[in-house]
C-alpha cells in the first residue's frame, strides 16, 4: 500500500511523496517516490529530511524499532533538466535522530 507524506520545502508548495515500507526478516525496506502531483521540492533535494520525517512517524507507531535496519529505495520521477524516471538504493546513515547522506567510497 502506498501511503502519502507531505514536506514543507524550500519553496511556497508542499511537497508529496509517496512512501511504501515492506517488512523483510529483521530489515525493513521503505521505497520513497516522486509524485505527480508534487509541487513541492523533488526528492532529490531533500530525501534526507522526507526519510527522517518517515521514520520518526513509523518509530512512533512501533513500525521501526532500529532505523539503522532501515534499507531506503528512491524513486526520482522526471523534472525538467533531470534524468528520466530512475531508482536508486541510498544510502542514508541515522546519525543521532536523523539521516544524512553517506559520501565518499
Amino acid at each position: 500500500m502506498m501511503m502519502k507524506y507531505h514536506f514543507n520545502g524550500s519553496g511556497p508548495n508542499w511537497g508529496v511523496y509517496g512512501v511504501q515500507v515492506l517488512k523483510l526478516n529483521e530489515e525493513i525496506q521503505i521505497t520513497l517516490s516522486d509524485l505527480p502531483e508534487n509541487l513541492g521540492t523533488p526528492l532529490r533535494q531533500c530525501i534526507e529530511q522526507v526519510a527522517t520525517g518517515v521514520v520518526q512517524i513509523l518509530m512512533s507507531l512501533d513500525h521501526v524499532d532500529n532505523p539503522t535496519a532501515v534499507h531506503w529505495i528512491a524513486h526520482y520521477a522526471p523534472h525538467v533538466g533531470a534524468p528520466p524516471n530512475t531508482w536508486a538504493n541510498e544510502t542514508l546513515l541515522w546519525h543521532i535522530n536523523a539521516y544524512v547522506r553517506a559520501t565518499g567510497p
